[in-house]
């Protein structure tokens, strides 16, 4: 493997000093049972300020996050991404913030966190949205590792969205815990649209080779890296499917994309220049056409 990516003082991927996902760790312990959360990495450790890893990336390589969400007023990365609103409240923030900040695509989806809690017309609100906009359409899906969710409710969210997907030629962004089975019924059920991506990808190779025969894009970010399934899946990935994210949505989380790319190329046995600069072409493919 090459060196680090935009030269600087990497610090190798793997350990709490490297990025905060503090956000995502809350809402798992607020959603899911002891037993089912991903257990913290980072409790213990106190965070870097977002300087000392900002200057990581100097714009000599090709990045794209492939998810990433909003949360005011964070600046925007210094690199490419897409930005997920995942409830009525943000759809117009993110939709704000990629109209001034051209590198982000928006992405805009009622997560199922957040659907028993939703407001009844959120379906109308968001077929209204994305019909006078060009966003791409998620982050929506499946999630089984909640203390409390409702198969039904999931299932039936999730049709709405790929058939807004279908009919509006937009990306899909999916959302995926513990719910293959499910979702293999659903895919099989409904004409898709042709491009679809599932985030945070933490299935086995199998999944893996299964999905990339349907087209489907995986995107791998940092939570659950430790993994040696997680491993295993991310070099089982079909080049031409492959993205990276952070899934973050602070500038610390965001700055430490360069180490996790560093981390995904050591693991895949190739120079993170070369992967870095495969992701992004990926993703540009994956998310072509995809703006405020």
């Amino acid at each position: 493997m090459e060196g680090p990516i935009g030269g600087g003082n990497v610090r190798p991927f793997g350990g709490p000093e490297t990025i905060r996902t503090s956000d995502l760790l809350l809402r798992r312990e607020s959603l899911y049972p002891a037993e089912l959360r991903d257990p913290d990495p980072y409790s213990g450790t106190p965070s870097p300020s977002a300087s000392s890893l900002i200057p990581v990336h100097n714009g000599s390589v090709d990045l794209f996050d492939a998810h990433l969400h909003f949360r005011a007023p964070e600046p925007a990365p210094g690199w490419d991404g897409v930005c997920c609103g995942t409830h009525p409240s943000q759809w117009p923030k993110v939709l704000a913030w990629a109209a001034t900040v051209p590198a982000i695509r928006p992405s805009l989806g009622m997560h199922p966190w957040w659907l028993a809690k939703a407001p009844k017309d959120w379906p109308q609100r968001l077929e209204e949205i994305l019909g006078k906009s060009r966003a791409a359409v998620g982050e929506c899906g499946l999630d089984e590792a909640m203390r409390e969710f409702d198969p039904t409710e999931q299932d039936a969210a999730l049709r709405i969205h790929i058939r807004l997907a279908r009919n509006l030629e937009r990306p899909l962004v999916l959302h995926l815990v513990r719910a293959w089975g499910r979702l293999e019924r659903v895919l099989n059920e409904e004409p898709l649209p042709e491009r679809i991506m599932i985030h945070a990808f933490s299935g086995s190779p199998e999944s893996v080779r299964a999905l990339n025969r349907r087209g489907i894009y995986l995107s791998f970010g940092p939570m659950g890296h430790d993994s040696p399934r997680i491993q295993a899946a991310l070099q089982a990935a079909d080049p031409a499917l492959l993205l990276l994210e952070t899934d973050a949505s602070d500038t610390e989380g965001q700055a430490a994309f360069p180490a996790w790319v560093e981390a995904a190329a050591a693991w895949r046995g190739e120079a993170s220049e070369v992967l870095a600069a495969r992701c992004a072409e990926n993703a540009r493919r994956c998310f072509e056409g995809v703006r405020a």
